[in-house]
């Protein structure tokens, strides 16, 4: 852009179809490199696999949340109880990006017997070697 001035540019439809080498869909989503699935109930990534490799890359379930009762104080004592609490099933699984480059799915879970939401978000980069996961925690508990 030339400096004191301006430049009107336009954005057009391609004239050629984009080939899209990602494949998205509530439970399974894959690019290129891997190949990713969620378990049925809870939303947990069950599989992933390296499609260039043929490796399969966990013995469990994978990006769980684990809840830990702590009775712990304010200056950063901890006082693991043992009890833990578990998620429940999920709320909704949905597509939140599908695209020739990057692709994505979002898990909503309750912890049982509470209000408070857990999201988590998994993402696939076509050329890129890696799993993309994130993690929100809506809380709303007592």
């Amino acid at each position: 852009m030339p400096p004191f001035g301006y430049r009107t540019y336009a954005v057009l439809p391609s004239p050629q179809e984009v080939f899209n080498p990602c494949t998205i869909k509530p439970g399974t989503m894959a690019t290129p490199a891997f190949e990713i699935t969620l378990e049925e109930g809870t939303g947990d990534i069950s599989q992933i696999r390296s499609k260039s490799y043929g490796w399969e890359l966990l013995t469990g379930r994978g990006n769980q949340i684990q809840d830990l009762e702590d009775l712990g104080d304010s200056e950063g004592r901890l006082d693991l109880t043992g009890r833990t609490r578990t998620l429940g099933p999920f709320i909704t699984m949905d597509v939140i990006e599908q695209g020739p480059v990057r692709i994505g799915l979002r898990v909503r879970n309750k912890l049982l017997g509470e209000h408070t939401t857990f999201v988590r978000e998994i993402f696939l980069t076509n050329g890129l070697p890696w799993v993309d996961c994130r993690t929100y925690i809506e809380w709303n508990g007592e």
